[in-house]
């Protein structure tokens, strides 16, 4: 099975649009996380997900998937980024303007 295929498939699987998805090509294990913000905070939000793969030294590509609360098109005045612990990695949101609700994180160690 091309790789291709397996992206396409797992897209697919998780509701995903195939060009978020791409950002997160390659062989690794992809992994999805739920998130909620609440209260809502103003800019920018901070959430720690545990994951006990992570280590300082990891790599983190993450995206933000359309979900009940965010459409992809709404997504796209979003931005996230990503600080790898020791157990866990803090996701960044940021817009301009409120970040409150649920949120669904796909990200990849690398």
């Amino acid at each position: 099975m091309s790789l291709e295929t397996r992206v396409t498939a797992l897209a697919t699987a998780i509701g995903l649009d195939i060009k978020a998805l791409l950002v997160l090509r390659s062989t690794a294990a992809v992994t999805v996380a739920n998130v909620s913000v609440s209260p809502a905070q103003y800019t920018q939000a901070v959430v720690n997900v545990p994951d006990a793969a992570v280590s300082t030294s990891s790599n983190v590509l993450a995206t933000l998937a359309p979900n009940a609360d965010w459409d992809a098109d709404c997504l796209a005045d979003l931005t996230i980024t990503a600080q790898a612990n020791t157990g866990s990695i803090d996701f960044c949101i940021a817009r301009t303007g409120p970040v409150v609700g649920n949120f669904k994180i796909i990200y990849q160690l690398a």
